[in-house]
């Protein structure tokens, strides 16, 4: 395979097989190797950024257990503990929401999460996750609102909008954000992307379609996790490794059928950059056709080295500079120019934050929230970095 342009560190590599829910002997044996090449504090970093502690503390327990001694680690069993009672509170929650769905009739599904927790990591104690993804109908909207304000959940953005901005919302923004007391973040999905793509959209129709085979269910999820996780440059290494997890549990007869969805999809880039990226940090094996085409397309190679500069430094996402690299990307993230065209153009749309910055903009001027947007998003960032 040809280098990769931005070097994986070794904290990096570390952290990413630390971050498997089990090792095998020859994934012992690789980390033994790396062990002695890191710097504890930097692979704490790293750690901490990429939100992969439940497993790193298991792993390092089972294990490594003399580093827990050191100052590095002292904090990992209190992390993994409050992630543990999180998501074992998030589990309840989730089955009391779709218990009073069921109930009205309303079809609602849970996605990444709980699922890929049960499916990939066996234990839903060792996939740490901050907020909870639910994806309903649009039609159900008024009334999964209804039942999550029942529950204790409350959704700020709805009362600040006039009914005018909310249509101009959901036109921009995929999600809207529902919270308790507690702090517990529930992300409402009408959509699983802020515009429409055949890929995701397939995905979306085929989670509420009964009549859907199970492996197609799977491929379709799998290059969903791909576009999600790439989209933003894999700021968080956990979705690689959700990725790496579930390429390793398909046959290899399954593997061909994947590739040939994605191609159909319009999704071959995105899925041959994830897969180089396992391959790169997990030693997940890679076809032959996936990487003739990561050496043959230099989009791909691009998506792939910039991914690892981002997961290398994870701390940069909010830096303007990431942000405009992030734009750069995904006018390259599809195979189709017309769809990276459709992306880079959506990086206009107004979202939440800048509905709320102009709050009293005449319906007839809506127009501005477009022109005004990179403005808006270069003076947050700028203030953010200061």
């Amino acid at each position: 395979m040809p280098r990769i342009k931005s070097v994986i560190s070794p904290e990096l590599r570390l952290a990413a097989f630390l971050s498997r829910p089990r090792l095998t002997p020859d994934q012992l044996d690789t980390v033994r190797g790396l062990a002695p090449t890191v710097d504890l504090d930097q692979l704490k970093s790293l750690v901490i950024e990429h939100h992969i502690w439940p497993c790193v503390y298991c792993n390092v327990r089972d294990h490594f257990p003399t580093w827990l001694s050191d100052s590095s680690f002292a904090d990992l069993k209190t992390r993994y503990d409050a992630s543990s009672m999180q998501n074992k509170g998030t589990f309840s929650l989730c089955g009391n929401i779709l218990r009073l769905a069921k109930k009205h009739n309303i079809d609602i599904k849970i996605l990444k999460g709980l699922p890929l927790a049960f499916r990939l990591y066996g234990d839903i104690t060792k996939r740490h996750s901050g907020d909870i993804d639910l994806v309903i109908q649009p039609s159900d909207l008024d009334a999964i609102h209804l039942i999550l304000t029942r529950v204790g959940f409350q959704c700020p953005l709805f009362e600040q909008l006039s009914d005018q901005q909310k249509q101009l919302y959901w036109r921009s923004c995929k999600d809207i954000a529902y919270i308790d007391n507690n702090g517990i973040l529930i992300e409402l999905h009408l959509r699983l992307t802020s515009r429409k793509i055949k890929s995701t959209d397939h995905y979306q129709q085929a989670l509420f379609d009964g009549s859907t085979g199970g492996d197609n269910l799977v491929q379709l999820e799998l290059i969903y996790l791909c576009w999600h996780g790439i989209h933003t440059l894999f700021h968080r290494l956990k979705w690689l490794t959700d990725i790496a997890l579930y390429l390793e549990l398909q046959p290899e007869t399954s593997k061909q059928a994947l590739i040939k969805v994605a191609r159909e999809l319009g999704a071959l880039r995105q899925l041959n950059a994830s897969w180089v990226l396992a391959n790169r940090l997990f030693d997940t094996d890679v076809p032959q056709s996936v990487l003739t085409f990561y050496q043959q397309d230099a989009a791909c190679r691009f998506l792939v080295s910039q991914s690892v500069r981002q997961l290398n430094q994870p701390k940069t996402t909010s830096s303007l500079y990431s942000a405009l690299k992030i734009w750069l990307c995904r006018s390259v993230l599809n195979s189709s120019k017309k769809e990276n065209f459709k992306d880079l153009v959506s990086a206009f749309r107004p979202t939440s934050v800048d509905l709320a910055a102009m709050p009293y903009l005449p319906h007839r001027m809506y127009f501005l929230y477009y022109l005004l947007r990179p403005a808006l998003l270069i003076y947050r960032r700028l203030s953010s970095d200061r």
